[in-house]
């Protein structure tokens, strides 16, 4: 009788002892994710305060099936789902993880994938544009600094030694295609009095290195590895008289202005240095590097905007590491020879490829 007397109070105080068994103290170890990368990310971010993973994919990655490069956490956790390097993950949803060491620490990985571009090469329709120092800039927004870097011009320092008036703009009204969020550019031959200087309203792939009067040189050409058929586009010209010549060029004085658009691919190792830009566009074909070009002048005022197809001449069989795409209001306005007032509007310029 006496030892189930001592049974029946052993039980309630062994199951109040089980019930408080995990409020024993033990040392809080908090995991984290300390590294984390997939082979075909843009960019990566680890936030441990909000313990999240958010990934930037570029646009022709596989979100269904990225592939872990890399992956630590704090040692000792362990990872739910296990996680190691070579998993293919489907980040099309986000991904709960929770680690563990005495208690849970849940995370959350995430990934958006950026846009398609507009074209091969960044903002090849002009649509996109933002303020550099203010003026126009043929870049949008939110743009890094390799979409940055794609459309160059003299336009700042033109800007600057003309009194403020810009020789790249963008345009918002004449355009060829309609639309919200639609636009072109617009580039203007000018030329000041008190500087006696023309300035050519040129826009094209690279980078502006120096402009002076004796000197403006460019450094031309972006990242692109195919070989397109043709450079298709719009264009709208409207010239005036050639009423500025020099050197070589003064016969050209009374004479209708005349407009270029110049494609050019290479196989070079770095962009092309060149003053003025309009000389890569003098035997093409001798300068090294040079894969394949085509050249469209336009000698005359188009009835608005008139679609235009500049066929390719290819000089060999290698795949491209640049391109160079140029257009002026002036084709000779880089030897102080053009009309002030002529004005090319380009729009939606793209490849096509066999």
């Amino acid at each position: 009788m006496k030892t189930k007397y001592l049974l029946a109070l052993a039980a309630p105080l062994m199951a109040s002892c089980a019930g408080h068994w995990n409020d024993i103290a033990h040392e809080e170890v908090v995991a984290s994710i300390t590294a984390f990368a997939v082979q075909e990310q843009a960019k990566c971010t680890i936030n441990a305060l909000d313990k999240n993973i958010a990934l930037v994919l570029p646009y022709d990655a596989d979100p269904k099936a990225v592939t872990v490069s890399e992956f630590a956490m704090t040692e000792g956790a362990r990872c739910t789902p296990e996680i190691k390097v070579g998993d293919k993950l489907d980040v099309t949803s986000p991904i709960t993880l929770t680690l563990t060491t005495y208690d849970d620490y849940v995370w959350t990985l995430s990934a958006v994938q950026k846009p398609k571009p507009l074209s091969d090469i960044y903002n090849m329709n002009f649509d996109l544009w933002s303020k550099d120092w203010g003026i126009d800039a043929a870049y949008g927004e939110d743009a890094d600094d390799e979409q940055k870097a794609v459309w160059g011009t003299g336009g700042f320092v033109l800007y600057i030694s003309m009194g403020g008036t810009p020789v790249m703009t963008k345009e918002t009204e004449a355009l060829a295609v309609e639309g919200e969020g639609k636009a072109a550019v617009k580039l203007e031959t000018i030329y000041s009095e008190a500087l006696s200087l023309l300035g050519n309203g040129t826009i094209f792939t690279g980078s502006l290195e120096s402009f002076l009067p004796e000197e403006f040189k460019v450094k031309l050409g972006t990242p692109y590895k195919k070989r397109p058929v043709t450079m298709d586009g719009y264009a709208r010209y409207i010239p005036k008289t050639i009423d500025h010549a020099a050197g070589a060029y003064t016969d050209k004085m009374g004479t209708l202005d005349n407009a270029s658009i110049f494609i050019a691919l290479a196989d070079w190792d770095s962009p092309y240095e060149v003053a003025p830009p309009t000389k890569i566009q003098e035997g093409t074909e001798s300068i090294p590097g040079i894969i394949g070009y085509g050249k469209f002048i336009l000698d005359r005022e188009t009835d608005g905007y008139e679609k235009f197809s500049i066929k390719l001449n290819y000089l060999n069989d290698k795949t491209p590491a640049f391109a160079v795409i140029m257009a002026s209001s002036s084709a000779l306005g880089d030897y102080g020879t053009g009309a002030a007032g002529s004005v090319l509007y380009l729009d939606e310029l793209g490849f096509t490829y066999e």
